[in-house]
């Protein structure tokens, strides 16, 4: 993963990286209209947790697929690596 992340560096595209602490250090909080309620974790579905982020500055939507698809598997088994756009104020 370290080799992916220096080639982002020197594409110029990645802006910042992290990872996230485990899921049972994380709380949550929910809304049901003007109530909220806070869950504790750790979460159980792992296939729904953030685990690091990538904020990457590119063109495109169809650029940033075509990145992480050159990126290595971040699990050991299957995985999946999600794609967003940030909205800037």
């Amino acid at each position: 993963m370290e080799a992916c992340n220096d080639e982002l560096r020197k594409a110029g595209i990645l802006k910042d990286l992290d990872g996230l602490r485990p899921s049972h250090d994380g709380k949550r909080v929910r809304f049901d209209g003007s109530s909220r309620s806070i869950i504790d974790g750790p979460f159980t579905q792992s296939t729904d947790l953030v685990c690091g982020y990538w904020i990457w500055e590119l063109p495109s939507m169809e650029e940033a697929v075509a990145w992480v698809k050159r990126c290595p598997n971040p699990m050991a088994g299957p995985s999946e690596i999600e794609i967003r756009p940030v909205e800037w104020a």
